[in-house]
């Protein structure tokens, strides 16, 4: 394209930026302004791109790749060694340490000669390290304690949890795979349950199955394999396994064989079998796997219908998935939701998002922002500077919102000059479109729609290989620094987003682990105390403390009084602490609830954990 047209082409972002901020003059409410913003810094970025395109490009020629290989295991391991020298918590240098890691991963990846052995190897385990870290910071780590009893139950007794406890003895996947992981390698129970945050980073193998499908390039693959690496809800599904873990491992196996189905018989056996075994582990997974089957198959007949070149059309040309299996999996899914009681509870979500669209209310209340605080969004604490709140939150998913756009301004870049570039059309559509669908049902504040998102950002993987390999082959060397700067911008908002960066919260907030004082504390309690007031996390290891040392009795002596998110929960716990009764009253409740400690006896103390009694 000439210089004339791309000057006229330019007036379209533009527009669109100048149309924006004059909106956002008139916006009061963050979840719409920092979207709005969002875009309008993608089209000034795409404006200078428009400017360097079309220099001769320059891949970056590395003279000894082996040595930068070995470079970047040696800042893997310092990575690790960083995140483990913290006796509690995660000292605050590692997050310099990982991002600098990060940038120097896509270096490599980007950089003109490549090992695809190497380089998976290297982003696996630079994903695990990120996981591992993250889950071994505390000795209890994570607010859904549960999973982490459910599976000590079953190294313990033998046996799934009974179904009148809870509805997941009918999904006992992940917490039997974690019970006979644990008794297999013998290891102890922390270690054990981190083989749910083993498979995840083992599907990064998977991801780049698709990304380099789906891009028709291994070195596709390769980024995308890097994006979900640092992604920072996945990062959240290994570091902080659940139920759903298991299921977020195998999906990209599942994506990937339903992208190539049409091979061969034993693809199509292989992926109904996962499909429904997957559709089996948690209860969103139905939903998801329906959904994505679904609208992939609509998505791919409306295509044909769109005129473009043969060359866009290599992915669509050879895919055919029979249709039943969207069926057999949303049957399954029905079947295991009639069965556990939860039917009505998807119906209930499924209804609060449409009300949302109805009423356009502004959404996101407390509980959605924090995932974890009281008074607000969370805040995050690093070398004693506390970091915006809101913005940290947002970060992974506005800059992902970035990414989209900046490829939706390239295809449409490419249309406009008429220049014949590959473009999964179908996928791009697919992925952006499920995007937009859990942006709202998050923003919506539906209970759980937080664990949908490793999967919307394993989806939008590909678009980021597709985006900087297009980008970098199109424009001028500098480029290159730009890249590189977006991929330590992931890497930071995706380990320092408040649900991640648990470890930093600041004492205002809710602390969702325990330190091991803390630990101490519970498990004394439990053993020499008949009934004791405490908050939801303590009450949920006493259980877990129990079930691992063979007791597998209802009988506990802790008694939940105290949540997180509820207010009259806190004035409940400040009365009763204060009227004599005995209590386990951790440190940081003053700042976080305004709750001063009792005037009553003191019986117990570690420093961050004190036992009252009347």
């Amino acid at each position: 394209m000439v210089l004339s047209q791309r000057i006229r082409f330019a007036f379209f972002p533009i527009s669109i930026a100048i149309i924006l901020y004059l909106i956002i003059k008139y916006v009061k409410a963050k979840i719409l302004l920092f979207p709005l913003f969002t875009v309008v810094i993608t089209s000034i970025l795409f404006l200078l791109f428009l400017i360097i395109y079309g220099y001769k490009p320059s891949r970056i020629t590395l003279r000894r790749p082996k040595l930068v290989d070995t470079m970047v295991f040696l800042l893997i391991i310092s990575t690790l060694i960083t995140g483990r020298i913290g006796e509690n918590g995660i000292v605050d240098w590692y997050y310099l340490f990982a991002a600098g890691t990060a940038g120097i991963l896509l270096f490599r990846i980007i950089s003109e000669y490549i090992s695809i052995p190497i380089q998976l190897a290297q982003i696996v385990l630079f994903s695990l390290t990120l996981r591992a870290t993250v889950w071994f910071s505390f000795p209890v780590y994570g607010r859904d304690t549960f999973h982490h009893a459910a599976t000590g139950y079953i190294v313990s007794k033998g046996k799934f949890v009974p179904e009148t406890i809870t509805y997941y003895a009918n999904f006992p996947h992940a917490h039997t795979f974690a019970a006979v992981y644990t008794i297999i390698t013998g290891n102890g129970f922390k270690a054990g349950y981190f083989s749910l945050g083993i498979a995840i980073a083992l599907s990064i193998l998977g991801v780049y199955l698709v990304g380099r499908y789906v891009l028709q390039s291994k070195r596709g693959g390769l980024l995308s394999a890097f994006f979900i690496s640092v992604a920072a809800y996945h990062i959240r599904s290994g570091g902080e396994p659940f139920a759903q873990a298991l299921f977020t491992a195998l999906v990209p196996f599942i994506l990937y064989l339903f992208l190539i189905a049409n091979v061969g018989k034993r693809k199509i056996g292989l992926l109904m079998f996962l499909s429904l075994f997957s559709a089996t582990i948690q209860n969103i997974a139905p939903l998801i796997l329906s959904l994505s089957f679904l609208l992939f198959m609509v998505l791919a007949k409306v295509s044909r219908f769109i005129p473009y070149s043969g060359n866009r059309t290599r992915l669509e040309g050879r895919w055919s998935i029979p249709t039943s299996i969207v069926g057999l999996v949303a049957i399954c899914g029905l079947y295991y939701y009639i069965i556990s009681d939860y039917l009505i509870y998807q119906v209930k979500r499924v209804i609060s998002v449409i009300l949302f669209l109805q009423n356009n209310r502004e959404g996101v209340n407390q509980e959605t922002l924090s995932g974890s605080g009281s008074a607000g969004v969370p805040t995050i604490e690093l070398f004693g500077q506390e970091l915006p709140g809101f913005i940290m939150w947002a970060a992974p998913l506005l800059i992902t919102g970035g990414i989209i756009c900046f490829s939706l301004y390239t295809i449409l870049f490419y249309y406009i000059s008429n220049r014949d570039k590959f473009i999964p059309l179908v996928y791009l559509g697919f992925s952006i479109l499920f995007f937009i669908i859990f942006s709202i049902t998050f923003a919506s504040n539906t209970n759980g729609s937080t664990r949908a998102l490793p999967y919307i950002f394993l989806l939008i993987s590909p678009i980021f290989g597709w985006l900087v390999i297009n980008v970098q082959s199109n424009s001028h060397p500098i480029v290159n620094y730009f890249i590189i700067l977006l991929a330590i911008l992931v890497a930071l908002s995706g380990m320092l987003t408040p649900i991640v960066a648990k470890a930093e919260l600041t004492q205002d907030e809710f602390q969702p682990y325990l330190r091991s004082n803390q630990v101490s504390s519970i498990e004394f309690a439990s053993s020499h105390t008949d009934k004791i007031i405490a908050d939801y996390d303590a009450a949920g290891h006493e259980e877990m403390f129990k079930v691992r040392r063979g007791d597998g009795s209802p009988n506990t002596v802790f008694e939940r009084v105290l949540y997180p998110e509820s207010p009259s929960s806190h004035r409940e716990f400040r009365t009763r602490s204060h009227n004599g009764e005995t209590t386990l009253f951790f440190s940081y409740y003053k700042n976080a609830y305004s709750i001063v400690p009792p005037d009553t006896n003191k019986v117990y103390s570690t420093g961050y954990a004190t036992i009252y009694t009347g």
